[in-house]
């Protein structure tokens, strides 16, 4: 721990000046099971100490589940978890656990994995595993031609939730996804509703990308 403690310390010291800034909005662990390695009283202290000094706003964490979430909280007082949220995934008892995260703690929640890593654009994946997500990748497609709004926009208002999700990380590959992203915003859609209801998915092989066979990570 002392050793990783000094590493991160040099790192995070180098971060700040790199970006030019005194002090930044969060912190995150990158693998949550770090969380909970023996010995790391030490580390949370200096964490602490960071937010206490105003060098750091929130310390959080990402995850790929709701599993270990509550058992974590009571590791360090946690203000932002960032974990995969999509209209594939987003059922009534995530829903549910995450409106009550909200409510008992005060916490962030920031939605990442918004298209599935991508796979939601894709009109087909060539995989028997991935069956059940043809299926919802083709009412995807129906479900674009009759409102007649892009795929990007369906997979966004169907996760929009203000009162829960706090915050929307998305990634691009171009300069015209960024572009159609400023539309969407100007032209204020997220007063429309999707239901997410009929493309949820209970397979953890197609929802969780730490599963994937070799060859759909290229996506």
């Amino acid at each position: 721990v002392d050793k990783n403690l000094d590493k991160f310390k040099f790192e995070f010291e180098k971060s700040l000046k790199r970006l030019q800034v005194e002090n930044i909005y969060g912190l995150l662990f990158h693998r949550d099971l770090d969380i909970q390695k023996p010995n790391h009283e030490k580390f949370f202290y200096y964490l602490d100490t960071l937010k206490k000094q105003k060098i750091v706003n929130r310390v959080g964490f990402s995850t790929y589940s709701t599993k270990n979430i509550i058992e974590h909280l009571n590791y360090f007082n946690f203000q932002i978890i960032q974990l995969p949220i999509n209209i594939f995934n987003l059922n009534k008892n995530n829903l549910n656990f995450l409106k009550n995260l909200k409510k008992n703690n005060n916490i962030e929640i920031h939605a990442r994995s918004i298209f599935l890593q991508g796979l939601g654009f894709l009109n087909k994946i060539e995989n028997y595993k991935f069956f059940k997500l043809n299926k919802k990748l083709e009412l995807l497609t129906k479900l674009s031609k009759m409102k007649k709004i892009s795929k990007f926009q369906i997979m966004l208002l169907g996760i929009y939730n203000p009162n829960i999700i706090n915050s929307y990380i998305i990634g691009t590959n171009s300069l015209e996804e960024i572009k159609e992203l400023y539309k969407i915003k100007k032209k204020k859609i997220f007063n429309s509703k999707i239901s997410s209801k009929n493309f949820i998915i209970n397979d953890n092989i197609i929802l969780d990308p730490r599963k994937w066979p070799k060859n759909i990570r290229k996506f």
